[in-house]
């Protein structure tokens, strides 16, 4: 399916809960949907799911995603961007998706979000230069600074970078609508498949990939 798309595809990244029945020994009780479930963690490659994990109901969304993307990388797709929703919004984040696909991003952000001013093209240079024994070079493109950061400690600092970026573009909204269908599309799927894998020995070892 990736080798055949004809142009780049928006992703998206996100979860999905899956009620499990409250007499079933193996589902944990999510204390914030207030339901016995386990999770499924999915790629979306346009409109249809590439790659996902499946967890149990209450791991953390962020724990699901540097796995995920590495898989999804090694499928080498063509993207026009990625979304997510604010419960990936963290620097590490940012930087990791930007680092290992080398497109933008767009993670939705809080009303209150804060917006590093400080952490500009400015101070990634100052940062840049201070490494130059290491290979750091202010002279190179803004992209291949931001390689070197990640790569030598600076992973904080690019995250920032980047999320600034979105928060200050006033034409995120509606670039990020794009999301609104996810939630069809995870219907869709779990009117579609058998997620019971809970009995498995994959499972218990928390190991289970699609």
């Amino acid at each position: 399916m990736v080798k055949i798309a004809s142009k780049p595809r928006e992703a998206i990244i996100d979860s999905t809960p899956l009620e499990a029945s409250r007499y079933n020994p193996y589902a944990l009780f999510n204390p914030h949907y207030q339901i016995k479930m386990d999770k499924a963690h999915i790629f979306h490659y346009s409109n249809y799911p590439l790659f996902m994990i499946y967890s149990d109901g209450t791991t953390n969304d962020k724990s699901c995603l540097y796995p995920r993307i590495q898989k999804v990388a090694e499928m080498n797709p063509e993207m026009s961007s990625i979304v997510l929703d604010a419960g990936y919004d963290s620097f590490k984040i940012h930087a990791d998706i930007w680092r290992t696909f080398g497109i933008h991003h767009l993670i939705q952000f809080r009303e209150d979000a804060v917006i590093h001013y400080e952490d500009n093209t400015k101070r990634i240079n100052h940062r840049v230069n201070k490494m130059w024994r290491k290979g750091g070079d202010v002279h190179q493109s803004i992209e291949n600074k931001l390689r070197f950061l990640y790569d030598n400690g600076g992973k904080k600092q690019v995250g920032k970078y980047l999320r600034n970026i979105n928060c200050l573009d006033e034409d995120f909204s509606s670039k990020y609508k794009n999301r609104s269908g996810c939630e069809r599309k995870h219907k869709h799927i779990k009117d579609t498949v058998n997620f019971d894998v809970r009995g498995s020995s994959a499972y218990k070892q928390g190991d289970v990939h699609l």
